[in-house]
């Protein structure tokens, strides 16, 4: 997090050349706002063989990807900006079974197949918390309850605009 907060990481960030080795994949996924599943499969990965909280350094190495052709760095750097631009250029809707306090309104919205704009209505939350987790959006946004129970309004949210979506 001292990276984060000495070059001024922005959650929901779109510059991909701030992916570093030791995010883990949640980190990235949080930040990026892309579905942690997506980038998974976008390499080709099993993610029951690797916790949430592994660096991605760490993943590379049992992966055998090695370093980079483009620089001295893991190689998994480089997949893993790929995919967050894939999915930037084309949003793909990988589901929602339950909404965490690291997630952000973004990438539940994006997660659940929801236009971000309209579950921020849903909510009544401020659109410059959308890129925030949760846990910090709830604090800033003194939200009844703290995270959990923001938690608990994004997945009531999420619901509701879904059944909305699939009325004729």
């Amino acid at each position: 997090m001292e990276y984060a907060r000495h070059h001024t990481f922005a959650f929901g960030q779109t510059d991909v050349t701030a992916v570093r080795p030791w995010m883990s994949m949640r980190f990235v996924a949080s930040a990026y706002a892309v579905p942690e599943p997506y980038l998974y499969e976008s390499l080709n990965i099993d993610p029951s063989h690797f916790r949430d909280d592994l660096p991605l350094r760490f993943i590379n190495a049992r992966q055998g990807w090695g370093t980079s052709p483009n620089g001295d760095y893991p190689a998994i750097i480089d997949k893993i900006q790929a995919a967050i631009l894939a999915y930037q250029e084309e949003p793909v809707a990988t589901g929602l079974d339950r909404v965490e306090p690291w997630m952000s309104v973004r990438y539940a919205a994006h997660a659940a197949g929801i236009p971000e704009d309209e579950l921020l209505a849903a909510l009544q939350l401020d659109a410059a918390l959308a890129a925030v987790p949760l846990d910090k959006a709830a604090r800033d946004a003194k939200w009844p309850g703290g995270s959990k129970a923001l938690a608990a309004a994004v997945q009531q949210a999420i619901q509701t605009l879904t059944q909305q979506q699939e009325q004729p």
